[in-house]
């Protein structure tokens, strides 16, 4: 369950803007990259535990069943991206060298823990012990790359992996099965229980694959902005996305209901348990239109809606992907204009 009073609990200050998404271990610190290149801990009454001085950046943390913590970030030292594991002490495990690719991505785990995969530029399986297992490069042209975070099939067995021409359809040894091009650059994929692939595609597209790769339904009722910010699945089904609103799809690809925003989000929203959406507030806000993160039932009606603010009293956007605690708290960072902080809404 989310947060029901739509109240700050806390700020934390984390000297520059989070792009990151939260990730909770299971005693309640959370863990997000900073764009200062730092990765930072903190408890659930918002001190901080430890910062590693490399590591952040815009990749959201994965944590894994043992407690490792990996990221995708800059060495601040050798102006280098690398992919990072770090223990719950902050103690660094090993970093992979990836070169100097920046991307908007995030890294995803095997089912049995053993790989870790990661979409930067070339595609990269990684053991757990750092080693480079294989390495892939996007099958139609040396000139494309990819971008995004991947996802993967309920079985374990494909990545979805999304390039700038093309989703990509890969198993884990590394060989394309399939790839699905529109013209147009795919946003990170999420997959249901079926193994169905839904990605947003183009300026005003949802698109639904079969785990075949063929096309299952197409719905055009999308206005998107600058970002084409991926989809996210509610237990019931129902696929939300966002652009100039929040809009509801049915399994069947038909438009539910949209929640007017008034200005264009990236964030990818998060849903608890009872449905309700949780979603932040970007980019074409007026100076008079402070209101930047959303709760909105799952029937399209407002929950409540907040003006998360800095210290100076700006209203940073919310492009951070919000975080649900097992405590019934969201974690969420800002960015531009001044926002350098992570708030706990309760």
């Amino acid at each position: 369950m989310g947060p029901q009073g739509g109240k700050v609990e806390w700020l934390f200050d984390a000297g520059s803007t989070v792009y990151s998404s939260p990730a909770i271990d299971l005693d309640g610190t959370v863990y997000f990259g900073c764009d200062n290149r730092y990765f930072y801990a903190v408890t659930p009454s918002g001190n901080q535990k430890w910062a590693a001085p490399a590591g952040g950046g815009d990749s959201s943390p994965l944590i894994a069943s043992d407690g490792t913590i990996y990221i995708y970030g800059g060495d601040v030292a050798q102006q280098n991206m690398c992919l990072y594991s770090y223990d719950r002490s902050g103690s660094l495990n090993w970093q992979y060298s990836v070169g100097q690719f920046e991307a908007l991505t995030a890294p995803s785990i095997a089912k049995d823990g053993q790989m870790i995969y990661l979409a930067a530029h070339y595609l990269y399986a990684i053991t757990k012990d750092g080693t480079l297992y294989w390495r892939m490069s996007v099958p139609d042209s040396t000139d494309e790359s990819f971008h995004y975070s991947l996802a993967i099939s309920p079985d374990g067995a494909t990545l979805y992996v999304p390039g700038y021409a093309a989703l990509y359809a890969i198993d884990t040894s590394g060989t394309l099965k399939w790839r699905f091009k529109r013209g147009y650059s795919p946003s990170s994929p999420a997959v249901d229980n079926d193994g169905n692939i839904y990605i947003g595609i183009g300026p005003e597209s949802v698109i639904s694959l079969a785990p075949s790769g063929t096309v299952r339904w197409e719905c055009t009722s999308i206005m998107w902005g600058p970002e084409d910010p991926g989809p996210v699945i509610g237990r019931d089904g129902t696929i939300y996305i966002t652009g100039q609103a929040l809009y509801a799809l049915d399994y069947g690809g038909k438009l539910k209901w949209k929640y007017p925003l008034h200005y264009f989000s990236q964030c990818v929203p998060a849903i608890d348990s009872a449905g309700t959406v949780y979603v932040g507030a970007n980019t074409t806000r007026t100076a008079l239109d402070t209101v930047n993160f959303l709760a909105v039932r799952p029937n399209g009606t407002l929950k409540f809606q907040l003006s998360l603010r800095s210290p100076d009293g700006t209203v940073p956007d919310i492009d951070s992907r919000p975080a649900i605690s097992a405590d019934a708290k969201i974690y969420v960072g800002s960015d531009r204009p001044h926002g350098f902080h992570v708030y706990k809404i309760k």
